[in-house]
Parts: C-alpha cells; sequence; structure tokens
C-alpha cells in the first residue's frame, strides 16, 4: 500500500538540501490515508504560535494552517495547506452528484469546504496569528479557476496568484489530453501586494506516465531501470513557486499643522511580473515553492 504526504515546501531555492527543512510537527490529522503537511526552511522562516487545524466533518481531510516570522524582516504571514474533496463520483447523491456544469462531483461539497475554510481563517487563523491579516492559501482543491469553489474563495477576498501572472497559460495538470490546475496558492489582499510573481514548475504534468512511482504493471528490471534521482515525474502535478517579499505598510505621520500640500498615501511594496516569466528576486526574499497535492516534493512511504 503506498500513503502519500502532502506537502507544502517554504523554501528559498529549488535546490534545499532535506537537513535545513523541518517539518512542522503536526502528529496524526485526519484518517485519510491522504493527508497533508508542511514543511519549511529553518534558516529563513520560524513558525510562530501551534499548527491549527479544523477536523470538522465538512472536510474531507483537515486543513493545516501555521503562522510563519521571515527571519530577516521579522514580517509575519500565515499558511494553510488543504485538499479539497476529489472529482469522483463514488457514493455522490443529491446536490453532490455531476450537476451537467462541467465541475464533476461533490462542488458542492467543495463549495462548503471552501466556505468553512474562509471562517476557520478569520475566526481562528488570523486571530491566533496576533491578527496578521496575510495569509496564503495552497493545495490541490480539486477545482479549476473559475469553478464554484475557486470563485467562492475569491469571493471572500482572496487573490488567484496562478491567474494573476499566468492567465490562461497557467496549469499545473493533464487529464485525457486537456491542462488546467486544481492547485492553488490563493493570497489575502493584503498578502497579494507583497507578492512578486507566481508560475508552476513544468516536472510532473508533461511527463510520461511510466516514469512516476507507481510499480503497478512494472517488472522488477524496469522500476530499476526508469528510476532517476531526479524531480521529473514524481507525481501527476507540478509544483507552484510563490514569491514574496515581506515588508510591512509604514503608518503614516501625523502632521502638527494643516499641510499646504496632500500627503500622499504610503506605497504597497513589493514588484510584479505580469507576464509570467520566470520569479527573479532580489537578496532577501523569501520564495514560497508551494508542493501542492501530489507533487515532486512529496515524500512516498511505501506500507
Amino acid at each position: 500500500m503506498k500513503r502519500t504526504l502532502l506537502v507544502a515546501l517554504l523554501l528559498v531555492s529549488f535546490a534545499v538540501p532535506r537537513a535545513s527543512a523541518a517539518p512542522v510537527a503536526t502528529g496524526p490529522v485526519g484518517g485519510d490515508a491522504i493527508r497533508v503537511g508542511l514543511l519549511y526552511r529553518k534558516a529563513n522562516v520560524t513558525p510562530v504560535g501551534a499548527v491549527q487545524t479544523n477536523t470538522d466533518a465538512t472536510f474531507s481531510r483537515p486543513p493545516l494552517a501555521q503562522t510563519f516570522q521571515d527571519n530577516s524582516t521579522g514580517e509575519k504571514f500565515s499558511v494553510v495547506v488543504n485538499h479539497f474533496k476529489s472529482k469522483g463520483c463514488g457514493d455522490a447523491s443529491g446536490a453532490d452528484l455531476d450537476q451537467g456544469d462541467g465541475q464533476g462531483c461533490y462542488s458542492a461539497k467543495r463549495v462548503a469546504q471552501a466556505t468553512l475554510l474562509l471562517s476557520f481563517i478569520s475566526r481562528t487563523v488570523i486571530p491566533n496569528s496576533g491578527d496578521d491579516p496575510d495569509v496564503l492559501i495552497v493545495g490541490d482543491l480539486n477545482a479549476y479557476a473559475k469553478e464554484d469553489p475557486i470563485t467562492t474563495l475569491e469571493g471572500g477576498g482572496y487573490t488567484d496568484l496562478v491567474n494573476k501572472y499566468r492567465g490562461a497559460e497557467g496549469y499545473s495538470y493533464l487529464f485525457d489530453g486537456q491542462v488546467g490546475y486544481l492547485d492553488h496558492a490563493l493570497a489575502s489582499t493584503s498578502l497579494t501586494t507583497q507578492v512578486t510573481g507566481a508560475g508552476e514548475w513544468h516536472i510532473n504534468a508533461d511527463e510520461p506516465i511510466l516514469l512516476d512511482y507507481n510499480t503497478d504493471f512494472k517488472s522488477a528490471g524496469q522500476i530499476g531501470s526508469l528510476y532517476a534521482a531526479d524531480p521529473y515525474r514524481a507525481t501527476d502535478h507540478d509544483p507552484t513557486i510563490i514569491g514574496l517579499d515581506l515588508t510591512s505598510f509604514p503608518s503614516p505621520s501625523v502632521p502638527t499643522s494643516t499641510p499646504e500640500m496632500p500627503i500622499a498615501s504610503p506605497t504597497p511594496p513589493g514588484g510584479t511580473q505580469p507576464d509570467g516569466s520566470a520569479i527573479g528576486l532580489p537578496a532577501g526574499v523569501a520564495t514560497l515553492l508551494i508542493a501542492l497535492a501530489v507533487i515532486v516534493a512529496i515524500w512516498l512511504v511505501r506500507r
């Protein structure tokens, strides 16, 4: 039996020694064979407070939230890792049946999960972070960019970063010859202004399934000869990379007398790369390598 650990990685480069990454200690989270997890690079960020989760039965796999502090700037932000209900129709009934709108089965379930996720973040994650509003939602949400679960999150004030920076070119998954992205990174309003870029690392979706970790229908010789110590086709989803330049907004000074000219509003920090090109980050900028859903940085535990 294979079990997959779903991981979101907070890293600064694509190739990071395993010893430099640490897991957020959670213990067992949920009873599903697929569970979410979180790794972070100790040299760059430090966990603040306890890890948080929500075990409400609405979630297929409980989300995992952790607030971090950027070691170089002292700024905080929270990451919430998720894996929403799949599109498979097993045991679906009522509103969870395929409605013929292209969203597959369990769309209503995923909308309910998105709605509860917004409540969990606003009522638990942000208050426990010291009311820091910088939040990044990541994970395999099992919904494409224009489906109801994603528009629900956008309606809650979150920006789809893949759509913002990659537009129609964004994809992390290939199914029956069609590409799209089920793997998402959505930023809160305050964090969106600090994002420097976003894009996928195409190391999995484009590769032949023969190279993946499944050993079914492979001989012992094929298992050995097809393996390579590289990131390609570690799974079927591509990771998404998010660039952050974490900076606090300065508080405007209070004038002692009426100024002759209006005081300009503070300029939001962080540049952008609207053409979706490779992210080039200045020194000291934290980059998040988000390993969403089942992706390259996933460690396979074979039982």
